[in-house]
Parts: C-alpha cells; sequence; structure tokens
C-alpha cells in the first residue's frame, strides 16, 4: 500500500510541474508576442500575468497538497507513538 501511495504522490507531482511548466511557456509566449511592435501590448501582457497565475496555482496546489500530506503522516505518527500536540 506504502508504494501505491508513493506512485501517486509522484504522479501528482509530475502533473503539477507539467501544468507549472505550460503555464510559464504560455506567459514567455505572450510576452515575447507582445515585444513586437504591432502587437497589442495590452492584451498580451493580460495573457502573460493569466500564464504566470496558472503556473502559481499549480505549484501553489502541489505544494499545499504536499504539506497536508506531511500534517497528516504527523498526526498518525504521534497516534502510533502516543505522543500528543500540547
Amino acid at each position: 500500500m506504502a508504494g501505491l501511495l508513493e506512485a501517486e504522490q509522484r504522479y501528482q507531482a509530475f502533473i503539477a510541474f507539467l501544468a507549472a511548466s505550460r503555464g510559464l511557456l504560455i506567459a514567455t509566449w505572450c510576452l515575447t508576442q507582445a515585444a513586437t511592435p504591432e502587437a497589442e501590448q495590452e492584451f498580451w501582457s493580460k495573457q502573460a500575468q493569466r500564464g504566470f497565475g496558472f503556473a502559481a496555482t499549480a505549484a501553489g496546489l502541489f505544494s499545499a497538497e504536499a504539506s497536508s500530506d506531511r500534517a497528516d503522516s504527523a498526526a498518525l505518527t504521534n497516534t502510533v507513538t502516543g505522543i500528543e500536540d500540547r
């Protein structure tokens, strides 16, 4: 069972990495489009901001999930060892 949980966490980390990478690529592409003279800079800068936001959200969700897993793990360890939070 532990191996399955570890595989699930690696899968979640991989998906979060892909999502964050995609957001950064979108933001970078949008910024290069905004740099061209004939581009609508305001439109492309807003799209770049959304790409950065997407990347930050993906990284934040994974970080929150990881910290939640650590908290659950610490609570389980305390239960098994008989140590209580004071």
